[in-house]
């Protein structure tokens, strides 16, 4: 068959007037085999030098064809292909205007096949029989019409996996090539039912539910095209039936107006965040989330950025003055509802937070059980706070079964994981371990639920591996944490995994790298323990948060000014018990240094009646070696037998290697206890030369005064 623009009598002429006229910039001719696509496709890159014209499109690798696309921005691109590259093309459908030409535009009409046929020399007669049964497909119209029976059971065989679907007359949307190249190897199970075979292709779209797969091809293909309000409800919901989100948020982004997509949004926000979309959802919404509205829209606005805060991984962040705002600006019964789960979650106060527990569990529609079991974990949480370890763990325990029995696994992992938080508030880390894991477990079973909360998870189980001082197992769950995090900006796991990374590192003895989220503190104690306590000192200034008072008691221990210490350590706000064993910890160093012995084994003995048999001994690392000594035989006495060596909890002493000679020599005299007489003395100088030497090694050890450097000569001449 030739074809020429400039033959007034030219074959699918309106075709080639469509494509060439077309205002989109991305133009796809979609149709079997033996369709003509790949021949308009000649005709249209004659005329038309400026297109990039790509035949067998779907056949490329997707990146590649995405790549192809992306580096032409300005070009119109035209592809030929058998079927929509959707993965390829995601991006490009809300980039560009895209305009699809599907089979029925590629086949004949009945009046171009009475055309074509006069051409070839074919009476009418069996013209109009084959375009009725090919429905305008050129291809096996041909071969029917040259009675080439061999060569069109050829084609057919190749190109429709289940030839009995030919007969069957489709909807105009759902040609039979269509059908055959969807059903595939699902074909024979189909046909098979008789009520499929009578309604699949003469029916309502409906219809289309019996075969997955079929069904959100076919919607998205007509979606595209027509783009009218019931197709795209339609394949919205089909989307999101098969878990497709990223697909969904694509169609909302490019064909609602900013109110339907905050209302599409509100509706489906707990699943999109249980299926761990918050990162793609401020990708794609961000301006929207930005932007103000009226009426009931700012109140539910305002509850999906919380929603996005509460689960992390956005920069968005709730304030309570914020949610008892939209609170009071909202008259719908389910957002106030929303609104109060979250008030019952983040409220300090146990009243306010009971009141708006009950309001949410009340008023929560059954779909939005997530957020309902939010305001239920609260309680948990409460009882923790206010009531002790004994009723939260059979708080949680009751909690876990009917979340388990009714098979809400979710909710079950948010179950563990605060109760793993309670276990840990309460030094049971133990337990806490054995909760995460049962966590770790269930999380198995369904790898793409709940993400967010298994990187929390991960998150806690590092910080328990350190504070036990196993540091394979910290940086291992460090490092799965992180992965989510880095993917999706969520500060608050960034900053844990990397202050986990860093100090596990440390005690591996491998290259410590800095990463940028880490933590102050961490930094800072990373300092003390390689025995750098005026660097340390240096990185706590102008931060006043527990830890950094804590860490800045330790600095001025290891600089030699104990008395300052000991007043410090006392006034130091510890909240949970971890805190308050650290802040032990740091008084039985403080003691043993001021040589108040009796007092020292007192608060050794408290720390350890704390802890009893947990695995807890972070708080150990760092501290001078008489009071580790006193508190590993205090340990003993009380018949524990902590799972940590000595060498683990010590300083490492920073590198010597820029010390000279003489500066190493005065350093073994100084740890001796040698005076600065005698040690003139015995290197036959005088006094002042010995003072200017100990004044260059108190720089050099990073320390302020003579008690600091023999304390810390001590523990590095006995390496030597």
């Amino acid at each position: 068959m030739s074809l020429s623009l400039s033959r007034p009598d030219l074959i699918q002429r309106r075709l080639l007037q469509e494509v060439s006229g077309s205002a989109a910039t991305l133009l796809v001719l979609q149709g079997p085999a033996g369709s003509g696509k790949s021949t308009l496709l000649q005709i249209l890159q004659k005329h038309n030098p400026e297109l990039l014209c790509l035949d067998d499109a779907d056949l490329l690798d997707p990146a590649a064809l995405e790549q192809r696309i992306q580096t032409a921005p300005a070009q119109k691109v035209l592809l030929a292909v058998r079927s929509l590259p959707y993965d390829a093309l995601r991006k490009t459908f809300y980039q560009r205007k895209v305009h699809i030409w599907s089979a029925a535009d590629l086949a004949f009409t009945q009046t171009e096949s009475l055309h074509w046929g006069s051409q070839q020399g074919f009476a009418e007669e069996e013209v109009l029989t084959a375009h009725q049964k090919w429905l305008g497909w050129v291809y096996p119209m041909l071969l029917e019409l040259q009675q080439n029976t061999v060569l069109l059971q050829e084609f057919l065989n190749h190109e429709v996996p289940f030839q009995p679907l030919i007969p069957l007359a489709a909807l105009p949307e759902i040609t039979p090539v269509l059908a055959g190249y969807l059903l595939g190897e699902q074909a024979p199970s189909v046909m098979e039912k008789a009520s499929v075979q009578q309604g699949l292709f003469r029916g309502t779209p409906e219809k289309l539910l019996w075969i997955p797969g079929l069904r959100s091809h076919v919607l998205r293909q007509q979606a595209y095209t027509q783009s009218t309000p019931r197709l795209i409800q339609q394949l919205l919901e089909v989307l999101m039936t098969d878990q497709q989100h990223l697909d969904a948020l694509t169609l909302v982004q490019q064909q609602f107006t900013p109110e339907g997509a905050l209302d599409w949004l509100h509706a489906h926000l707990e699943t999109l965040l249980l299926a761990g979309l918050g990162e793609q959802l401020h990708e794609r919404f961000q301006v929207l989330l930005g932007q103000g509205f009226t009426g009931e829209r700012e109140p539910r606005r305002v509850l999906v950025r919380s929603y996005l805060a509460f689960f992390g991984g956005t920069p968005y962040r709730a304030s309570l003055h914020e949610l008892r705002e939209g609170l009071e600006n909202t008259a719908n019964l389910q957002q106030q509802a929303e609104f109060h789960a979250l008030i019952a979650w983040w409220s300090p106060d146990p009243q306010q937070s009971q009141i708006s527990r009950q309001h949410a569990e009340r008023h929560l529609p059954v779909h939005r059980h997530f957020f309902r079991h939010i305001a239920r974990v609260s309680e948990g949480r409460e009882k923790s706070r206010l009531e002790g370890f004994e009723a939260a763990e059979g708080f949680f325990g009751t909690l876990l079964d009917q979340t388990l029995q009714t098979g809400l696994i979710c909710e079950s992992l948010l179950t563990l994981l605060m109760q793993a938080q309670s276990e840990v508030q309460h030094l049971r880390l133990r337990l806490a371990e054995s909760s995460l894991k049962q966590l770790f477990e269930l999380s198995l079973l369904y790898p793409e639920r709940c993400r967010p909360l298994v990187a929390h998870a991960r998150a806690l189980q590092a910080q328990l591996s350190l504070q036990a001082l196993q540091p394979e197992q910290a940086v291992q769950s460090a490092r799965l944490c992180r992965i989510w995090a880095e993917k999706t900006h969520h500060a608050h796991l960034l900053q844990v995994s990397g202050d986990v990374l860093l100090l596990g590192q440390h005690f591996l003895a491998e290259p410590v790298r800095v990463l940028p989220e880490a933590s102050v503190a961490a930094q800072a104690q990373l300092h003390l323990l390689q025995g750098r306590p005026k660097q340390a000192l240096e990185v706590l200034q102008q931060h006043h948060a527990f830890a950094h008072a804590l860490l800045r008691v330790r600095c001025k221990l290891d600089l030699g000014d104990h008395q300052k210490a000991e007043q410090e350590v006392q006034e130091v706000q510890a909240g949970s018990a971890l805190e308050r064993l650290e802040v032990q910890a740091v008084q039985v160093d403080v003691l043993v240094r001021l040589r108040k012995l009796s007092e020292a084994r007192f608060a050794a003995r408290s720390f350890w009646h704390a802890v009893q048999h947990e695995p807890v001994f972070l708080p150990l690392a760092g501290l001078g070696e008489a009071a580790l000594l006193l508190l590993l035989r205090e340990a003993r006495k009380q018949g524990i037998q902590p799972d940590v060596k000595l060498d683990t909890l010590q300083i490492t002493p920073p590198p010597l290697l820029d010390l000279s000679d003489r500066e190493r020599t005065v350093l073994q005299f100084l740890a001796a206890g040698q005076s600065n007489p005698q040690m003139a003395q015995s290197l036959g100088i005088s006094v002042n030369t010995i003072k200017y030497h100990l004044k260059h090694l108190y720089e050099k050890l990073g320390v302020s005064n003579r008690e600091a450097a023999r304390d810390l000569g001590q523990r590095i001449t006995s390496g030597w």
